[in-house]
């Protein structure tokens, strides 16, 4: 008897899930896993492998016993650039200095958008990377969105004094170097 396989989405969440659980005791097949009184360095990267191997096979039981909806066409290229930008950010802020380094983000950034505008995206890079206040109204993304995030974060009682600076920035608040000196004085604190 065959088995037919009924939610496609399933069967490769159940290969992911697998794969990073067979991968996660290759690479921690060295370290010393000890008791559960005495937990070696290995002991919580087998524990979690596990898991990943227990979830991976149960829902690729699932994925034949329940009928699920296929695997749709993923976006791969916004992923990609969001990447792209954080390794040029990386690449040029020691080489080129932060204001090439702010304007390439911010292009590389906005074009991760299906519906930015070229001028959109420099225009926003090249007042970024001069420190200026951003053109307001003439935008990519960014400056609307950042303060729905600063409210959702607050009220869920978040702190993000990063992405607090962003949408200061881009409202026009504050400037860039105001907002990195105040970044950089925060008071240190515990996480939660």
């Amino acid at each position: 008897m065959m088995l037919r396989i009924k939610s496609p989405q399933d069967v490769g969440a159940a290969i992911i899930l697998i794969v990073i659980g067979l991968a996660g005791l290759w690479f921690g097949r060295d370290y010393d896993i000890g008791s559960v009184s005495r937990m070696g360095p290995g002991y919580m990267p087998v524990l979690l492998s596990i898991g990943l191997l227990v979830f991976g096979a149960v829902i690729g039981l699932r994925a034949v016993t329940v009928d699920g909806p296929p695997i749709e066409v993923g976006r791969w290229y916004p992923s990609f650039l969001i990447l792209a930008a954080v390794l040029t950010f990386a690449l040029l802020i020691d080489r080129a200095g932060l204001a090439p380094a702010t304007f390439a983000v911010a292009v590389i950034c906005a074009l991760a958008s299906t519906d930015v505008k070229w001028k959109q995206a420099v225009a926003l890079g090249i007042a970024l990377g001069r420190g200026e206040p951003p053109p307001q109204g003439r935008l990519a993304e960014g400056q609307f969105t950042a303060p729905v995030l600063i409210e959702l974060a607050a009220s869920q009682n978040v702190d993000m004094p990063v992405s607090n600076a962003v949408a200061a920035i881009l409202a026009g608040k504050v400037t860039i170097d105001a907002a990195i000196e105040g970044l950089l004085t925060r008071p240190f604190k515990a996480e939660e």
